[in-house]
């Protein structure tokens, strides 16, 4: 069975890391400036940005599957 993950935000990338080992998988970019909140939905990881703009990952192969921006006001 594959272990779980936790994911982190860390500067404009998001860090997904095994839960039992703390062990880096994934490094995630796209964003131009810092990660504000992230969300992990179901299938899917959100992240939204002090760029304005809101990115949905696949919390499975870490590819990105869409990105909205940018969006009005802060994020």
């Amino acid at each position: 069975a594959q272990a779980p993950h936790v994911w982190l935000a860390i500067g404009r990338r998001l860090l997904r890391v095994r839960a039992d080992s703390g062990a880096a998988v994934d490094q995630l970019a796209g964003h131009a400036d810092q990660v504000t909140a992230m969300s992990v939905a179901g299938a899917e990881v959100w992240s939204a940005g002090r760029d304005r703009s809101l990115r949905a990952w696949d919390a499975v192969s870490g590819a990105a599957l869409r990105s909205l921006q940018p969006l009005a006001g802060t994020v």
